[in-house]
């Protein structure tokens, strides 16, 4: 749930996200709300990234995942369990009374984030150019007008990177199955450890997988370095598939021994823990 300060803070200008995501650009029908309501509490999150800092971004996406994943007072469902996003406000019964304000607001902004998170070039001058691109699109493409998720997802499409393409498919069909229309949320494990090898470089091993999701279920897991003092950075990410552990091996020049290696550092994937 928001805390009363977080309300004050981010009604203002979610309802101001509103003149792009619900007025400018529609929802077809139900089943596509997100569009509407994720998207405006997603440019809420983001702003508040912006004015306040990525540690108050953060900080709410930790919240925002705690909530998609608790059981809420006087329900006898998890709210992710209730149902995918799709189902829009179909989610709420007696059974799953915040159920769809959640999903629909709350894992709507978290599934924008990590389309954001997926699409983000470290090495860039703006990070976010490539996501900002893709969101011009959709605005230009569909103001005025309904869109549906489908017309989302052909949208960001048109702006993969080679990463995104964790389907083998070109499109991210398989992005949208998962956590459109799906409810499954991985468990994520590491065993990676870094360790000094030649002068100025160090190496990269062990093992990434996932836990509690089926066999085709697909993540896109960003690995970072940890320097210590709240310096952490991105080195890149790797696929995994179903239960299967995906193998690191590299080697990359770094200015100074790392503390570690962490995967997800800064909720790039909604994961139960």
């Amino acid at each position: 749930m928001f805390s009363l300060n977080e309300f004050a803070n981010m009604a203002g200008w979610h309802e101001v996200a509103h003149q792009w995501w619900g007025h400018a650009v529609g929802w077809e029908s139900y089943r596509d709300a997100w569009i509407s309501e994720g998207f405006a509490e997603f440019t809420a999150a983001l702003v508040l990234n912006l004015i306040d800092s990525p540690k108050k971004y953060n900080d709410y996406l930790e919240r925002r995942r705690r909530e998609i994943l608790e059981k809420p007072r006087g329900g006898s469902v998890v709210n992710n369990d209730a149902g995918p996003i799709s189902q829009g406000f179909r989610l709420h019964t007696r059974y799953s009374p915040g159920a769809s304000q959640t999903i629909i607001y709350s894992k709507g902004a978290y599934v924008v984030h990590m389309i954001r998170a997926m699409m983000r070039d470290p090495g860039s001058r703006n990070p976010d150019e490539r996501f900002i691109a893709m969101m011009k699109d959709f605005l230009q493409s569909y103001s005025w007008k309904s869109a549906s998720t489908d017309d989302f997802r052909k949208v960001v499409d048109r702006h993969m990177t080679p990463p995104m393409n964790a389907g083998e498919t070109g499109t991210m069909e398989w992005f949208f199955n998962q956590w459109v229309h799906g409810t499954e949320v991985p468990r994520l494990r590491s065993t990676v450890i870094v360790e000094a090898a030649t002068p100025g470089k160090f190496r990269l091993s062990g093992e990434v997988w996932q836990e509690g999701v089926s066999a085709g279920f697909r993540t896109v897991v960003p690995l970072y370095v940890d320097f210590g003092n709240d310096l952490v950075v991105p080195v890149g990410s790797i696929r995994v598939v179903g239960a299967n552990r995906s193998k690191v091996e590299a080697e990359l020049p770094l200015p100074r021994v790392p503390k570690r290696i962490v995967i997800n550092a800064f909720h790039d994937v909604l994961a139960r823990d």
